[in-house]
């Protein structure tokens, strides 16, 4: 499958959580992310636009990998998930393999779905608020046309296209950093 996501800053984010329930949205959990990334001991995942992430939801951990980006503007690649319990020995394991922790991004998450999909109310800790609609499919061809979707879906809550980032977290917050990567 490969995710589809738009992503824009939010300066209201109680403004856009009210407007997401005038249209329908229903709010499903709040979550508190902490987002561990990895660099791989061989391959340089910036060169390859690739990201290995350990995120630990509410003390339950994901492992992610993203693969390349098929298009800039809005985020489309291949992700794939795989549950891992208990996180700390998946952590350990990945280390004793050579992957290093390059850095951890600490999120507060609303989680809502409307329609065909997933919409993220994030506060970001040392970068902000930020929403984040997402959805996947299995047609490349199909990606122009949710995008577009997703743009009429911001306008409603208010958002401009001025608005969206292309940047993912783990970018903007080594550029907030001056880090290089």
């Amino acid at each position: 499958m490969i995710e589809v996501e738009i992503k824009a800053r939010v300066l209201d984010r109680g403004a856009v959580a009210a407007r997401l329930r005038d249209l329908g949205a229903k709010l499903i959990r709040r979550e508190y992310h902490v987002d561990v990334y990895l660099s791989h001991p061989s391959r340089d995942f910036k060169s390859t636009d690739e990201a290995l992430r350990l995120r630990i939801v509410n003390g339950e951990g994901v492992l992610t990998y993203k693969g390349p980006r098929i298009f800039r503007d809005v985020k489309a690649r291949v992700e794939i998930n795989v549950r891992v319990e208990p996180w700390e020995k998946m952590l350990d394991l990945l280390k004793s393999l050579g992957f290093t922790e390059f850095l951890r991004v600490e999120k507060e998450r609303e989680v809502y779905t409307y329609g065909f999909y997933t919409i993220n109310l994030d506060s970001v800790k040392g970068l902000g608020n930020f929403i984040e609609i997402e959805t996947e499919t299995n047609d490349v061809s199909a990606v122009e046309a949710i995008k577009s979707e997703m743009i009429k879906l911001l306008t409603k809550l208010g958002i401009g296209t001025d608005d969206i980032v292309e940047e993912t977290y783990l970018e903007l917050m080594l550029k907030r950093r001056g880090i290089e990567h």
